[in-house]
């Protein structure tokens, strides 16, 4: 078996190449439990307060949350890989890109949410020329 697993594709081992897949389906897993939990027990704690404002950033947080969780997750597992420098660079580079544009889809979902909540009633309620 040792024998296998030291078998080098592409700079690594059969050894690492496995860990690595098994690191990548781990995180995407508990990405799926992540959102689980987060649609079956903190939305339910959120629906019994009396405000709005958790049920809207816990429903506008959770789908960013968790590809933000498991991109982390698939980065570092990549980590584990012979990669040379120049091209380990490269996938650094278009996972904090990656990163960068699951943050500004968090802020943009939850602002839009926010605003359509709470400043579009306010502006209809209101007699100024807003509309």
């Amino acid at each position: 078996m040792d024998i296998f697993l030291n078998k080098t594709f592409y700079g690594s081992t059969i050894g690492q190449w496995a860990l690595t897949f098994s690191l990548i389906l781990i995180s995407v897993l508990v990405g799926r439990i992540f959102y689980w939990i987060s649609n079956k027990i903190f939305k339910k704690l959120a629906e019994k307060t009396d405000t709005m404002l958790d049920d809207i950033l816990i429903d506008m947080i959770e789908e960013p949350a968790v590809i933000i969780g498991v991109l982390f997750c698939i980065r570092y597992s990549l980590s584990i890989l012979t990669i040379e420098p120049d091209t380990f660079l490269y996938i650094k580079k278009s996972f904090y890109f990656l990163i960068i544009m699951s943050v500004t889809w968090l802020i943009t979902r939850t602002t839009d949410a926010l605003v359509e909540h709470y400043l579009v009633p306010l502006v209809n309620k209101s007699k100024s020329g807003f509309r």
